[in-house]
């Protein structure tokens, strides 16, 4: 009976611990937040990395630095945080893109194409999905395939014509 006591306020001491480690990285998370919209990304990239030391697995972290390592700059940096998001982030149309983008923006036409066909499959009626499928298709010279996501991209957004 003692040694039931003991477990159960050993549990009840991990889980308070685990929140209050929880509760630490949403407030620098939230720091983050205050640094991003004043346009101070370098600080803001300090408070994120805080909060993913604490918690791992905080995907809006992971994505809030993604865009504050762009905005500095540091796409490759970017993109790698954006990779980290997906491993616990499957459903998110946007996040596949922007991976997709940035990829395409460092000349990896191979891993564009893979996460812009993922956005794709979340969300067909993208239309900037489109455009950078045609995009990553031209720079991997398939440019039979690349007037076909134009062509789509122009029957969901009119704005897309100027691709041709």
């Amino acid at each position: 009976m003692k040694s039931s006591q003991i477990l159960l306020v050993a549990l009840l001491l991990l889980a308070m611990t685990g929140n209050t480690i929880a509760q630490h990285a949403k407030d620098y998370y939230k720091t983050g937040l205050t640094f991003v919209e004043s346009g101070n990304h370098k600080d803001a990239i300090d408070q994120f990395t805080k909060a993913l030391d604490l918690d791992p697995e905080f995907v809006k972290a992971y994505l809030q630095r993604a865009k504050s390592y762009e905005a500095a700059g540091e796409i490759q940096r970017a993109a790698d945080d954006l990779k980290r998001a997906l491993t616990f982030e499957h459903k998110d149309a946007v996040v596949f893109y922007d991976a997709a983008r940035l990829n395409h923006t460092l000349d990896r036409q191979n891993e564009a194409l893979e996460l812009v066909n993922k956005s794709l499959s979340l969300n067909k009626k993208s239309d900037v999905a489109w455009c950078l499928l045609s995009r990553v298709q031209m720079a991997l010279e398939d440019y039979s395939n690349a007037l076909i996501a134009i062509d789509k991209a122009i029957t969901l957004k009119d704005h897309a014509i100027n691709l041709y």
